[in-house]
């Protein structure tokens, strides 16, 4: 392994991730190896995937999950209860966290407050990985997320717009001029599949993929898919949220409860006249 790769091995178990491009561009490969040799290497004590394609991907790339029923848990799709319960479960365990095809999820407004305090603690504490693949940064992440970001891997994208984001919000400081960014990367998406490791915690390091031997690796004990499927879990968001409000509604009362004056039992003092009556 080079530097650059050895650094994201060594790295990645307490990073936040995003990797970026197209569908069909490569970016779910990548984070499919890492979580093959994560798997191979226990690294991780469970595994949070929401990966709404699962049982209806192409060429079976989930299939492998299913001999790892007991710590491997699948979601269909994203909701923030999901962040709430990595954030509960990350003081104890060693947690990888991920969501395939982010850019559905939270578009559609789904980032909230504990997917923010869950990438804060994190940032803070490095107590766990945190992977997203998506099509674009600027309407999924909101600017605090992008500024946690530690790894940031680009792939195949023709949205020139979205290129353009992309150098403004991280490379214009490596590239002052956007036309030399675009230069670079499109030297870098000539060959099929590669992508660019924009390392930012290692004094932004940039490095392509293609040489990586995670890319690379064969993990023969995968090849044999195993029958059946993990159960996929889902989240009944109105239930949820009737759940959540009884549980605001149990702790408000709590509150009011524990403001209530206490009873004082000296402040009636007449017991004592009585104890100490003259006769």
């Amino acid at each position: 392994m080079n530097e650059s790769e050895t650094g994201f091995i060594e790295e990645a178990p307490k990073s936040f991730i995003v990797s970026l491009g197209l569908k069909r561009s490569g970016k779910t490969f990548l984070m499919l190896q890492y979580l093959k040799y994560a798997l191979t290497n226990d690294i991780f004590e469970e595994y949070h995937l929401v990966l709404p394609q699962y049982g209806h991907e192409r060429d079976g790339a989930y299939q492998f999950l299913a001999q790892f029923k007991k710590n491997v848990f699948i979601y269909d799709a994203y909701h923030s209860l999901l962040a709430k319960k990595v954030l509960e479960l990350i003081p104890k365990k060693h947690i990888m966290f991920v969501i395939d095809d982010a850019t559905g999820e939270f578009t559609s407004g789904g980032f909230d407050s504990h997917m923010s305090k869950l990438l804060t603690v994190n940032e803070h504490g490095k107590t766990c990985c945190v992977w997203f693949c998506i099509h674009g940064t600027r309407k999924v992440l909101p600017p605090l997320a992008r500024a946690m970001l530690n790894f940031l891997i680009v792939y195949t994208n023709d949205d020139g717009l979205a290129l353009e984001a992309i150098w403004k919000d991280r490379f214009s400081r490596m590239y002052r001029r956007y036309q030399d960014f675009v230069e670079m990367y499109d030297k870098a998406m000539s060959s099929d599949h590669n992508a660019i490791v924009y390392a930012l915690n290692r004094h932004h390091e940039l490095d392509g993929i293609l040489d990586w031997d995670l890319v690379k690796m064969k993990f023969p004990q995968f090849d044999k898919s195993p029958k059946g499927k993990i159960k996929v879990k889902s989240f009944d968001s109105q239930k949820e949220k009737m759940k959540e409000q009884v549980q605001h509604s149990i702790e408000k009362q709590q509150m009011r409860a524990e403001l209530q004056p206490k009873p004082n039992p000296l402040k009636d003092m007449s017991f004592l006249a009585k104890a100490f009556k003259v006769k």
